[in-house]
């Protein structure tokens, strides 16, 4: 796998895979197969980098310092798009995450039930709309994927619902880098 190692490599609209070692983090590779068990979006604001993410705090915006300054604890794979965005596209997904951000809740029913059953025996019980995730709560990988969708239109008929951090890794949408500083 090829390496980024400059922060001004990663631009706005590409995604962010962490693998972490924890019990809920083991256990989404476990269920998952595959040892990213994260996934949020980079947004650049005021020549600094965050990342858009659902996480226990609900939709949220937080610093990309905050995975690298422990590199120990997290190791992180950054999605770069396949395609270019135009300027509409882009506004399009940002407006959407920050109108969300910090008033949501997160989607622990949809991480704690509706994903294992998925790779357990293939089947989605979760929920099947945007209202009704909306209303229950994204996960990382739904939030990310959602967003692409806003972007690229790329998971028509809710595709987007069940996805989760290893279908993004999976997904021939993007190229996969190691973040090596």
């Amino acid at each position: 796998m090829n390496i980024i190692s400059d922060i001004y490599q990663i631009n706005t609209g590409d995604n962010l895979l962490v693998s972490t070692e924890s019990f809920l983090g083991d256990a989404i590779q476990e269920f998952q197969k595959c040892k990213w068990n994260h996934s949020a979006k980079f947004l650049w604001l005021h020549d600094k980098l965050y990342i858009v993410e659902a996480e226990k705090r609900g939709e949220c915006i937080t610093p990309f310092e905050y995975y690298t300054s422990n590199p120990a604890k997290y190791q992180l794979c950054i999605q770069k798009q396949r395609i270019t965005q135009t300027p509409l596209q882009v506004e399009r997904w940002i407006h959407y995450a920050l109108e969300k951000c910090g008033k949501s809740t997160y989607g622990y029913t949809n991480l704690l039930i509706a994903q294992p059953v998925k790779y357990l025996f293939g089947a989605w019980i979760g929920a099947k709309s945007l209202e009704k995730v909306e209303n229950r709560g994204f996960i990382c990988g739904q939030l990310v994927a959602y967003l692409d969708h806003l972007t690229y239109g790329w998971y028509p008929n809710n595709e987007w619902i069940p996805i989760a951090p290893v279908d993004l890794y999976k997904s021939g949408h993007y190229e996969n880098f190691i973040w090596k500083p």
